[in-house]
């Protein structure tokens, strides 16, 4: 009964494309305010703690990550004093997305490109208008440990919570989305290697503005584990990249044409013969998208309910591959 109810709902939706799109959007700008108040409450609590200057900060990678080392980079040199270091993080990370705001617009996909740039906009308010008193709600200042897998845990919800959108949090996260677009692969390691590069570079000038030799070492250690807990988070939640090898043994000859017609993937196709039945049959090799694997499976089973499938997760694949472009 929910299934048909649903099934009905879609095919409004598909003959009505005005409303679609306007659904679509109200529920982007939903996930993009979720997407980024969790972003900044992430930075305010735990990588950044606000009410606590001496505590030992994680560093975050991508363009935050580059606007926290500009911002250690003026206190080095004394310069922009009277601005607030919270009020300059913000305006930092404002103006480095602007360049990658273009990048989206112009390689990945005008929708996406405007909702990441609103994302933006909306993390540097947030950070800049939560309270204190939101940011000791869970206060764990001193134990680096739990802040860095909080902290890990909660970003890679808020990225991948904005790419299930089809949108980014914004930064870097443009560039590894376009990175793994156009190598067919996942996110999770282009953010790893981008933001490694980081880290180094914000550790030597916490060395030189600070005393505590261990508490740059402190930081370096925990942020990889941050790092990582949300590039896991991330590659967990955010399947667009992943691929399924599918192989299909079926008796009906007609199969690959009925799935191609289905789904934007070519296959290849043996002729062989059963080892217990010695009856005829077509062996389907294909590659689909992780999120098409279960509907090509229902498919198939719908036609051929004696059809053998053997599905096995693809690592890396090579050569002309259908992705279904971001709008």
């Amino acid at each position: 009964m929910e299934s048909h109810l649903i099934h009905r709902v879609l095919h409004w939706l598909e003959v009505h494309p005005k409303i679609k799109t306007l659904l679509e959007n109200f529920l982007i700008a939903l996930g993009t305010i979720v997407s980024s108040a969790l972003a900044a409450y992430t930075f305010r609590s735990f990588i950044v703690p606000s009410t606590d200057f001496e505590a030992v900060p994680l560093i975050t990678g991508g363009v935050s990550g580059i606007s926290q080392t500009l911002n250690r980079f003026f206190d080095l040199i004394h310069l922009l004093d009277t601005i607030d270091n919270r009020t300059l993080q913000a305006i930092f990370y404002f103006l480095l997305n602007i360049p990658i705001f273009f990048l989206g617009y112009t390689k990945i996909g005008k929708r996406f490109a405007i909702f990441s740039m609103i994302n933006v906009v909306m993390t540097s308010i947030f950070i800049e208008i939560i309270p204190d008193d939101v940011t000791l709600l869970v206060n764990i200042t001193g134990d680096l440990l739990s802040r860095a897998i909080i902290a890990g845990l909660l970003q890679g919800l808020a990225s991948s919570i904005a790419y299930v959108m089809e949108i980014s949090s914004g930064g870097l996260d443009v560039v590894t989305y376009y990175f793994a677009n156009v190598k067919s692969t996942s996110v999770g390691k282009f953010a790893i290697l981008i933001n490694t590069s980081i880290l180094f570079v914000f550790t030597t000038i916490y060395l030189i503005t600070t005393e505590s030799t261990d508490g740059a070492l402190n930081s370096i250690i925990f942020s990889l584990i941050y790092f990582f807990t949300t590039s896991k988070v991330v590659d967990t939640i955010n399947v667009r990249n992943k691929k399924t090898s599918l192989q299909i043994v079926t008796s009906v000859e007609s199969m690959p044409k009925v799935i191609m017609q289905k789904f934007h993937h070519g296959c290849t196709v043996v002729k062989a013969k059963g080892g217990f039945t010695d009856l005829d049959k077509f062996v389907i090799y294909m590659v689909v998208s992780s999120t098409e694997a279960r509907d090509v499976i229902k498919l198939v089973r719908s036609i051929d309910p004696n059809s053998f499938i053997d599905e096995s997760y693809s690592h890396q694949v090579y050569g002309r591959f259908f992705i279904r472009p971001v709008k």
